[in-house]
């Protein structure tokens, strides 16, 4: 990732793409695991998608935040905002859009509560 590239190797983009895959696979474990102890699916989906979104709008946060001082150089100003852009809609998507699609292929209805 991005430590690799400021001691001089390469920097890779596909780093910041994994780093937002896995937060959707932890909360689609998180909503597996509360199916598994008894939960409803649909509460599991919401609970699921509510326990994560601290964790998951702490590590966008301080990156998005950690990121603002290169806003200010000419040389990193374009990448800064893109990083910053980028999980800006990585996290909206993977808090919005996970749970949304796992409710849609496993037919979860507020109806089973």
């Amino acid at each position: 990732g991005g430590g690799r590239w400021s001691a001089g190797g390469p920097w890779e983009v596909e780093q910041v793409f994994f780093d937002r895959g896995e937060l959707g696979v932890v909360l689609v474990e998180e909503i597996e695991l509360q199916i598994e102890n008894g939960t409803p699916r649909y509460i599991a989906v919401v609970n699921g998608a509510q326990s994560r979104l601290r964790p998951v709008a702490l590590a966008s946060g301080t990156t998005i935040l950690g990121m603002i001082p290169l806003l200010w150089d000419p040389f990193f100003k374009d990448m800064a905002i893109t990083i910053m852009g980028g999980l800006a809609f990585a996290t909206l998507l993977t808090m919005i859009a996970v749970p949304l699609l796992y409710a849609l292929f496993y037919r979860v209805s507020a109806k089973e509560c």
